[in-house]
C-alpha cells in the first residue's frame, strides 16, 4: 500500500506539458524580446539627450576666483589671499542654436518612440504568427497520422481481397505506392511540427524541445458547418 501511494505521489510531481494561451505567449515573447529591449534603451537615451539639451535654456552657475601669494612675510599680514566670485549666467540670445539643438533632440526622441512602437507591433505579429503556425502544424500532423491509418487499413483490405483472388496485383501495387506517399508526407509533417515547436519555444526563451499544449487553436477558430460569419 505504501509503494502504491509513493507511485501516485511521483506521478503527480511529473511535469506536464505547459498549457499556453495566445495572450500568455504574446506577453512572454514581449518580455523576452531583445529587439524590444534595445528599442526601449534607445528611447531612454533619446529622452536623456533631450533633457541635457534643454538645460541650454536654463541659467547656469559660473564661478570665477583668484589666488595670490607674496614672497615676503610681514607681521600681521597674510602671505596669501584669494577671492571667489559666483555668477548666475543665462544666455538671452544665441542665434537660435539652443532652440535648434533642442528641436533636433525632440525629433530624435519622437523617432525613437516610433521605432519602439513599430518594434512592439512587429514582435506582437511574430508571436501571433508563430503561435498559429504551431497550431496549424500540429493539426496537419494529426491529420496526416489519421490519413496514414486510413490508407494502412485500406491496404489490409486490399491484401486480403488479393489473397482471395478478387482483385489484381496492380491494385495492390497502387495502394502500396499510396501508403508510401502518405508515410513520407507524415514524416515531413512531423518535421515541420518539430521546427514550429522549436521556433515557438526559442521566441519566448525556453527549452526548444519543451512540449506545449495550446489553449487556442485553428480548429477552434474555424466556422462550424452551417454557421454564417
Amino acid at each position: 500500500m505504501r509503494n502504491i501511494l509513493t507511485l501516485f505521489a511521483l506521478c503527480a510531481c511529473l511535469p506536464a506539458s505547459a498549457q499556453t494561451s495566445l495572450d500568455d505567449y504574446r506577453r512572454a515573447v514581449t518580455d523576452y524580446s531583445w529587439e524590444l529591449k534595445v528599442a526601449a534603451s534607445k528611447s531612454d537615451a533619446a529622452a536623456e539627450t533631450r533633457g541635457q539639451v534643454y538645460t541650454g535654456y536654463l541659467p547656469r552657475l559660473s564661478l570665477d576666483g583668484s589666488f595670490t601669494a607674496t614672497a615676503h612675510h610681514y607681521d600681521g599680514v597674510e602671505r596669501w589671499n584669494f577671492s571667489v566670485l559666483p555668477q548666475l549666467v543665462q544666455t538671452v540670445y544665441g542665434g537660435g542654436a539652443v532652440r535648434a539643438a533642442y528641436r533636433q533632440a525632440e525629433l530624435g526622441y519622437d523617432i525613437a518612440l516610433c521605432d519602439q512602437e513599430f518594434t512592439r507591433l512587429d514582435v506582437r505579429y511574430t508571436a501571433e504568427y508563430t503561435y498559429w503556425n504551431l497550431s496549424a502544424m500540429e493539426l496537419y500532423a494529426a491529420s496526416m497520422r489519421q490519413y496514414v491509418r486510413i490508407i494502412r487499413s485500406l491496404k489490409e483490405v486490399v491484401d486480403r481481397r488479393f489473397a482471395e483472388g478478387y482483385i489484381a496485383k496492380g491494385d495492390v501495387l497502387m495502394i502500396e505506392a499510396r501508403l508510401s506517399e502518405a508515410q513520407f508526407a507524415l514524416v515531413s509533417a512531423e518535421q515541420n511540427y518539430t521546427v514550429a515547436l522549436h521556433n515557438f519555444n526559442i521566441l519566448r526563451g525556453t527549452d526548444p524541445g519543451l512540449e506545449v499544449t495550446l489553449v487556442q487553436g485553428i480548429r477552434d477558430s474555424l466556422p462550424l458547418p452551417g454557421r454564417v460569419l
